[in-house]
């Protein structure tokens, strides 16, 4: 049994239940490989060590109190291998009980996110490059929706966004198979906070199928699922770097946290984007735009600091969409707090 779970793709750790304290009884293969660490480095230890000075995280409170309450739970750590390189580990802790149903130790098993994909860490900063396309031959303009403060986005943002930490399972949107909401949710707060340490901007893109409730009408649910989960795997595929995030916010309106040094190559990759949607020619008599269905973008870009957070370039960022919305063709719209700017 021993060799069958040294030999798991995920690494496998116990621990013993010592009231504060958990040491490491057992680490299989798989968890030395990916920290770094010997499995006599780990016994006797506490995996406490694998944070460093890096304490403030809302996944690391979440899992310290299911220990205290000898329940299960899972979140995203940022923890740091042996040789200093940072990874994101996300973390599932089960309590095991003896026979007289006293708790003894924690199961836990731990899986290096950005091996799947999910985010590279520390994220590669590169400009966004524009893959060949045929341009369209009158491209849509660039607008830009006028900033507000910071303050009062906060607050416009407090009722949309669920509680921090992951659900129970985690798990990808079974319609498109990018990621669910509460899962972008949570790799915004991360990838923020390291935003933060590294003084490096996020930019939050949306895009949303303009019209999909008369679309549903026409060609029924399943025909409006279908458009989705098209769309859906053109976002998932033109996002393809370890830093790119893209998550299904809610019916057909994707959100993509997206890495570039400058705002002007982004907005301009989504309005390519935009047009390859259009040029797909999924057939809509009622469409806003020609016969053809089509899509909202909003976009925003800001810089960890003082008096923002995730929750204000998320609101920049909706704000950005329902001017899009509004407009008649497909428009990249772009919000800003503070002042207005054109990419």
């Amino acid at each position: 049994m021993r060799r069958v779970i040294d030999k798991a793709p995920e690494g496998i750790v116990v621990c013993e239940a010592r009231g504060g304290e958990q040491p490491v009884v057992y680490a299989n293969e798989y968890f030395q490989q990916f920290t770094g660490y010997s499995a006599g480095e780990l016994l006797g230890a506490d995996l406490r060590c694998l944070q460093g000075d890096d304490r403030k995280q809302q996944g690391r409170e979440k899992l310290r109190r299911a220990l205290r309450a000898g329940q299960a739970a899972r979140a995203l750590l940022r923890n740091y291998r042996k040789d200093g390189t940072p990874f994101l580990n996300d973390v599932l802790i089960e309590p095991v009980h003896g026979a007289d149903g006293q708790l003894t130790h924690f199961l836990g098993f731990h899986r290096d996110a950005s091996e799947h994909g999910q985010v590279a860490v520390p994220p590669v900063v590169m400009p966004l490059t524009v893959p060949e396309v045929q341009p369209p031959s009158a491209p849509a303009p660039i607008a830009t929706v006028a900033g507000v403060l910071p303050r009062e986005l906060e607050q416009s943002a407090a009722s949309q966004v669920p509680g921090a930490g992951l659900p129970r399972w985690l798990r990808e949107d079974p319609l498109t198979g990018v990621f669910t909401r509460e899962y972008f949710l949570e790799m915004l707060r991360l990838q923020w906070a390291l935003g933060q340490r590294e003084l490096r901007a996020l930019t939050l893109l949306m895009f949303d199928i303009k019209g999909l409730e008369s679309y549903n009408q026409c060609f029924g649910r399943s025909g409006g699922d279908a458009a989705i989960r098209h769309i859906g795997r053109l976002l998932a595929s033109s996002f393809r770097r370890g830093a790119d995030v893209i998550g299904r916010w809610n019916g057909g309106t994707f959100c993509v946290l997206a890495y570039s040094t400058e705002m002007a190559p982004t907005v301009a990759y989504a309005h390519t984007l935009a047009q390859r949607i259009i040029d797909q020619h999924i057939q809509f008599p009622n469409s806003p735009r020609g016969r053809f269905l089509s899509v909202s973008v909003g976009a925003a870009r800001l810089m960890p600091g003082t008096g923002v957070s995730a929750n204000t370039l998320l609101a920049l960022a909706q704000r950005a969409l329902e001017a899009s919305r509004a407009e008649p063709e497909s428009r990249v719209m772009v919000a800003s707090a503070g002042e207005c700017t054109t990419p």
